[in-house]
């Protein structure tokens, strides 16, 4: 069973993510491998389990922000696009130019990706350089890879993800290292080989701007992007001028708690934690659900019926030497 805890006020923020189908994207992975109940008796459902939760752990892990932490993301990040334009500054002596970065920049994006497609991905190179030969000259390495199918989560927590493209771009970092300075699309051929033991090729193969800006077709559609910049830019002076004085004035710490215990995707996961009192019963139930899995494990490691585990484990117990048998019933601690 999770165990609740605190989700700070960037929960708002990640209500549109948690619009994805999360528990599909995870479960799936084990029905794209073959393995959602065990494959060959060795890999059982208690995997899966405590993969999900440690995924739900990370995906549920929202904490505050503070006020000059969420204006500089507004006002530099969504308004305007000024981080690929340039136009930000960490502070007065820093100034963030993405032509400056001299570490190779990877970009893995995916036509399944409905919130961050391909071009969103790869324009803003073609915003900052208008040649490839002003990518050499600056010394940079950019290389990109397209996945064909996955979406906007998979690309981080797909296994057939992390199996095929994950494991490629790594095991070619030093040949990422040893390109020259350019614009690449790293290629990824299934070779030969199947499961485990299937194999790739990757191939680098040089790009120019304009490959990149076919990917988008026509770029007409970000032309009213500059007036939504302004009105945004309108509306976020007017809040700061208007609404806000009035807000704080009225805002205690009492009803700003509520507001943070309130939340839906907060609220949410309370109920399906152990502060809910009519989940207590769920606690012992997935003891003895996660012991019947370590069972499993042990009944097909051994060959044997799952009752000759029983007893086995019956009799060490009686004997005192169930502490031998702990490998086995490593599974239990999922209900913990």
């Amino acid at each position: 069973m999770t165990h609740a805890h605190d989700l700070g006020p960037a929960a708002w923020a990640g209500r549109t993510g948690e619009g994805a189908d999360v528990v599909a994207t995870v479960f799936s992975e084990a029905a794209e491998r073959g393995e959602a109940v065990f494959n060959t008796g060795l890999r059982v459902w208690e995997d899966e389990a405590e993969r999900y939760l440690e995924f739900e752990r990370w995906w549920s892990g929202f904490y505050f922000m503070n006020e000059n932490e969420i204006r500089w993301i507004v006002d530099n990040l969504f308004i305007g696009n000024k981080l690929a334009r340039g136009g930000v500054s960490l502070d007065a002596g820093q100034h963030v130019d993405l032509r400056n970065i001299r570490a190779p920049i990877i970009i893995f994006a995916s036509h399944g990706d409905n919130i961050t497609p391909p071009p969103q991905a790869l324009n803003w190179i073609a915003d900052i350089y208008k040649d490839v030969r002003q990518i050499k000259a600056r010394g940079q390495k950019i290389i990109y890879t397209i996945h064909d199918t996955i979406g906007h989560l998979g690309i981080f927590v797909s296994s057939s993800v992390a199996k095929k493209q994950h494991s490629q771009i790594t095991s070619a970092l030093k040949t990422i290292e040893d390109l020259s300075p350019g614009l690449y699309e790293m290629k990824i051929v299934e070779v030969k080989g199947e499961g485990v033991d299937r194999t790739y090729e990757v191939d680098f193969e040089e790009r120019s701007i304009e490959d990149v800006l076919k990917l988008d077709g026509d770029r007409d559609d970000e032309l009213p992007l500059s007036a939504i910049a302004r009105f945004s830019q309108f509306g976020a002076d007017l809040y700061q001028m208007t609404l806000r004085p009035f807000i704080k004035s009225v805002v205690s710490k009492a009803s700003a708690q509520q507001l943070v215990d309130s939340n839906p995707l907060r609220m949410r996961r309370y109920a399906m934690s152990d502060r809910n009192p009519l989940l207590t019963a769920m606690v012992p139930l997935a003891e003895a659900v996660a012991l019947a899995g370590a069972l499993a494990v042990a009944s097909a490691l051994l060959g044997v019926p799952t009752g000759c585990v029983v007893t086995v484990v019956l009799l060490a117990s009686h004997l005192g030497a169930a502490s031998l048998l702990a490998p086995w019933a490593s599974g239990a601690a999922i209900g913990s």
